[in-house]
């Protein structure tokens, strides 16, 4: 059994969906980085401008999705000390190859900049991850929205965008 240190901020369990501990995987607010040990359990000492938790993916598991968006991550809570992760193991095993298609800086500012993205960006990547044999995974690098500075233009944009993401 692991033991919780007092300076711990954020810690959790990482098990896989048979409820087995996985060792190595690590978790990190962003800040700061550890690895779960033998009983899956990570520690974290958080920075006050941490908002989530998350874990870099081991490449034999399956992205966990909700709402056909990636959820390796959890928000951060007021009071909330604990956040668990459940990954369910790739049916064929660790993925040795893949296609990764990523995309930089889309910055969309308004409505028609997120048409756009909907009906341009979007369709081409769809079509190409629909004729590969490969698994296909897609990233979004940089800033999604448009801002200047305030994230009124992000705040408004960053809700469409979303369900333009969203896989099938």
């Amino acid at each position: 059994k692991s033991t919780i240190a007092p300076e711990t901020d954020f810690y959790g369990v990482v098990t896989d969906n048979h409820g087995q501990p996985l060792e190595g995987v690590v978790v990190s607010d962003g800040y700061t980085c550890a690895a779960t040990d033998e009983n899956g359990v990570y520690q974290l000492t958080g920075n006050e401008f941490s908002y989530q938790v998350y874990l870099s993916l081991p490449s034999e598991y399956e992205v966990p999705m909700a709402e056909g968006l990636p959820r390796f991550w959890q928000q951060i809570d007021t009071g909330r000390k604990r956040y668990d992760f459940t990954l369910t193991p790739l049916a064929g095993g660790k993925e040795e190859s893949f296609n990764l298609y990523c995309v930089a800086d889309p910055q969309c500012q308004n409505d028609s900049h997120v048409a756009r993205f909907e009906q341009e960006t979007v369709p081409d990547i769809a079509a190409m991850a629909a004729a590969s044999e490969l698994p296909c995974y897609g990233i979004t690098l940089g800033d999604i929205g448009y801002n200047t500075g305030s994230t009124d233009y992000t705040n408004a944009v960053f809700p469409l965008m979303k369900r333009a993401m969203q896989a099938d």
